[in-house]
């Protein structure tokens, strides 16, 4: 895959299509060849692609809203045809999930189900982290029961090393437990503001 930029990181240069125009061209410049995006509000998925060609990029993964994904499956894969992509990722646990133990094993059953679903289609499913994964339970935090409960060849992880951090890990120990469950890792600055 190589190097891939998160766009994320520059939404403040990407709220109109001129603007997301521009920075694509900017990101080509510089030498990136893919970018992770997700569907900007003011255009549908080919014209995402249409702009993405235009500059020679491409999308490394499509975004879709794991509960969304039983539902929305053909709409889903549609995108990810479109934008040439195999994998399909998701961006977080719910709230209603993270109180205990047993909302991440719930939270888990959900990802393991949006997981064999992609996969009968034959795209890779992948859950991006937050620091709130790592609550510790009686029994391990909150991300080893995602691990433990998903089948690895159904449901990846996109370890955030940011939030990793957050979580009071340290990042270069905590990537040991995506081994084989992972391809893509997001790599972001984390630094502790005195004051």
């Amino acid at each position: 895959m190589g190097i891939s930029i998160q766009m994320y990181t520059l939404r403040d240069f990407m709220k109109t299509k001129s603007d997301l125009d521009a920075t694509l061209a900017r990101v080509a410049a510089i030498g990136y060849k893919t970018v992770q995006i997700s569907i900007p509000p003011f255009l549908d998925v080919q014209e995402l692609q249409t702009l993405l060609a235009a500059h020679g990029l491409r999308a490394d993964s499509v975004m879709a809203p794991t509960a969304a994904i039983p539902e929305q499956l053909d709409r889903i894969c549609q995108k990810a045809a479109i934008l040439g992509t195999d994998t399909v990722r998701t961006a977080g646990i719910g709230h209603a999930y993270t109180g205990s133990a047993d909302g991440f094993r719930r939270y888990a059953a959900i990802l393991q189900e949006a997981g064999q679903k992609l996969r009968g289609r034959g795209l890779n499913f992948m859950y991006h982290n937050h620091a709130i994964e790592y609550t510790n339970f009686a029994k391990g935090t909150g991300m080893s029961i995602l691990l433990r409960e998903t089948d690895p060849d159904c449901v990846w992880f996109q370890p955030d090393v940011h939030h990793i951090a957050a979580a009071g890990l340290e990042p270069s120990q905590a990537l040991l437990a995506f081994q084989g469950r992972c391809a893509y890792v997001h790599m972001q600055g984390y630094a502790i503001i005195p004051g």
